[in-house]
């Protein structure tokens, strides 16, 4: 048996020692590792939760900002419905205004002259017409008591019974005749429940379309009033052919 040889015995404590001491430091390395392992998993975990908050932070605004946006449009719609039924009672106001000065210029006078130029002012100035004429009715004519805009060939003087002007004194009730391109409106003077004339209205103002809501207000005063106001001036007339005599 040979004796161990010192240097070799040497080495190999070296190589021990080395080895003890790489792998307390690769211990030591690891444990660390995973030291920074939980903690960079609690600091995700914390960035998670931030993150999560601010995402639900993130979209609570936007809920928010769509809501406001919401009550804005609906803010501004209110406000735009508020505008228009303003213009409408504005418009409202202006047309009561026009029919109680076309009422009291109607029966501002017995002048049988005047009282035509009113009707007919009332026509082209607030029903917007620039071809129209006035028949009043005797039996079962009706006789042209004024025109505006047509000759004495361009309309008829006188009606007789038949078509849509007819159907309006035999109905009492305004004749819109859509089938009928000569016409626009045939408007019925009523006094006491009675037909005495009509109005018809061939052609509105270049600028007009069509007849409007108003328009139909007008023609309720024309109906009563305008047949009101020419019976008036007949009776003033009768009246003065009396004296005369």
């Amino acid at each position: 048996m040979t004796e161990q040889d010192p240097g070799h015995s040497g080495y190999i404590g070296k190589v021990r020692e080395d080895t003890s001491l790489y792998i307390k430091n690769l211990l030591g390395e690891n444990k660390q590792l995973r030291l920074d392992v939980a903690g960079q998993a609690s600091e995700n975990e914390r960035l998670i939760r931030e993150v999560t908050a601010l995402r639900r932070e993130l979209d609570e605004r936007n809920s928010r900002e769509v809501s406001l946006q919401l009550r804005l449009t609906e803010i501004h719609e209110t406000s735009e419905q508020y505008i228009r039924q303003f213009a409408d009672l504005e418009q409202h106001n202006a047309n009561l205004a026009n029919l109680y000065v076309a009422s009291y210029q109607l029966h501002g006078t017995l002048n049988r002259e005047a009282v035509v130029t009113v009707i007919q002012e009332i026509i082209i100035n607030l029903v917007g017409s620039e071809e129209f004429a006035v028949y009043e009715r005797s039996g079962q004519t009706l006789s042209r008591t004024c025109s505006v805009g047509i000759g004495d060939d361009g309309r008829p003087q006188s009606l007789v019974p038949g078509g849509p002007v007819w159907r309006s004194i035999e109905t009492g009730e305004p004749c819109l005749p859509k089938d009928d391109e000569d016409l626009v409106a045939c408007i019925p003077l009523k006094l006491d429940g009675e037909v005495t004339g009509v109005i018809v209205i061939y052609k509105l103002l270049a600028h007009k379309s069509e007849l409007e809501s108003r328009d139909f207000e007008l023609f309720d005063l024309l109906a009563s009033q305008a047949a009101s106001a020419l019976y008036c001036t007949s009776l003033q007339v009768s009246s003065r052919a009396m004296l005369t005599v």
